[in-house]
């Protein structure tokens, strides 16, 4: 279905379960999903489920682009003060295309945009900018300390001083075989020796263990695809300057590949999507539980009331019991459980609800639950949807 087609309305019939599944070979991202939750990775890769990216994640995209083009096309100059202002020209027009690629897509309309995020992104782009113009610096890790806002990272290593100013490659293409794929952010090469970089557009400070083995995933293609192992990992997170070193050693790296290998085998060997679904925190950052049956299985499945109550944060399905459009506000009345929920949105954003009556099922998301526990009202927020369904 496309963007233009979508309608927050959903058959079941024609919508479960998702027809199709990656193929080899697989980018460590989707190893992860698999990992994660295997039936996520069938919805990515079938058609016919509307996306919504949040807005972080093209605040991710718009830095990785950018950071692409000041390797590819270097910003024509002969001065350093020259570099911020092209730098953020063409971090904003990326951002606008983001923003219009948004725009475009019904479940990202209400979301808002994080100046503070883009404020940081834009930064952090400059100063890689800046980094890449002035050649001298050793590599990125030893060129970190030279700005003051780096020097707070208790995570910066030091490249050993005899590697001399790299030879540098983005985006560059790696694989195993035909089982494993990926695009390395940033390689530098000195004589025989690389340092691979990862970044992550994330407002964090830690190093989860998935970053990890994408990294070491992507040393053990590097050493297939260019016949060496790398001497360092770092995973690179621009927007709070923080860099963590990865293991990439032959045997960290060679067990990570084997516990893949298994996972992949059993994931290729499922054939049940209900045997692929691990629903619970995961499904926090899924854009596709309005489809997922395991889902709403799992919510409807759990029989302390408690904790089914602080489950529908993530999600409730229910009937309409009333509904009324009072001053562009729809009144809904829904029958949860036990429970009566009550549920006030406005018109404008949730103009769908016009073909609900008495009786009609429908699927929340992304509210809080507030009030008494047999008649508590929905609070709704950016994020929440609500999804007329037709059996």
């Amino acid at each position: 279905m496309s963007s233009n087609q979508f309608v927050y309305s959903i058959n079941i019939g024609e919508s479960w379960p998702p027809p199709n599944r990656p193929k080899p070979p697989f980018s460590p991202s989707v190893i992860e999903i698999i990992r994660s939750c295997a039936l996520r990775s069938c919805f990515e890769s079938s058609s016919g489920y509307e996306r919504r990216i949040g807005f972080a994640a093209r605040i991710g995209l718009v830095m990785h682009r950018v950071i692409q083009s000041l390797h590819e096309n270097p910003i024509n100059s002969e001065i350093t003060r020259d570099i911020p202002a092209e730098t953020r020209s063409r971090f904003n027009d990326e951002l606008r295309n983001q923003e219009s690629l948004s725009s475009a897509r019904p479940r990202e309309r209400l979301l808002s945009r994080n100046q503070n995020r883009i404020g940081r992104a834009s930064d952090a782009v400059v100063i890689e900018a800046i980094r890449i113009f002035e050649q001298g610096q050793d590599s990125l890790v030893g060129s970190l300390s030279l700005d003051p806002s780096y020097q707070e990272s208790s995570y910066i290593s030091e490249v050993p001083e005899n590697l001399k100013t790299p030879k540098v490659d983005v985006e560059v293409t790696v694989q195993f075989n035909d089982i494993f794929k990926g695009r390395i952010d940033r390689a530098e090469i000195f004589d025989n020796d690389v340092i691979l970089y990862d970044y992550k557009s994330a407002l964090r400070d830690d190093l989860p263990e998935r970053y990890q083995r994408q990294m070491q995933l992507y040393a053990y293609m590097w050493k297939e695809t260019r016949g060496n192992w790398p001497i360092k990992g770092y995973v690179f997170y621009p927007l709070t300057a923080v860099i963590h070193e990865v293991q990439v050693s032959s045997q960290v790296c060679n067990e990570v590949v084997e516990e893949t290998k298994d996972i992949l085998k059993s994931f290729q060997e499922t054939e049940s999507p209900f045997q692929m679904a691990t629903p619970g925190d995961i499904c926090k950052v899924c854009d596709f539980r309005p489809w997922c049956k395991p889902f709403w299985y799992w919510q409807s499945d759990e029989k302390n009331n408690t904790e089914a109550f602080n489950r529908t944060v993530l999600g409730f399905e229910g009937y309409i019991k009333d509904i009324k459009l009072k001053n562009y506000f729809w009144h809904l009345l829904i029958n949860w459980r036990n429970a009566t929920i009550r549920l006030v949105v406005p018109q404008e954003s949730y103009p769908h609800l016009k073909a609900a009556r008495t009786g009609t099922q429908i699927r929340v998301l992304d509210t809080k639950l507030k009030g008494l526990r047999n008649r508590p009202q929905a609070k709704i927020t950016e994020a929440s949807e609500i999804f007329i369904i037709n059996q």
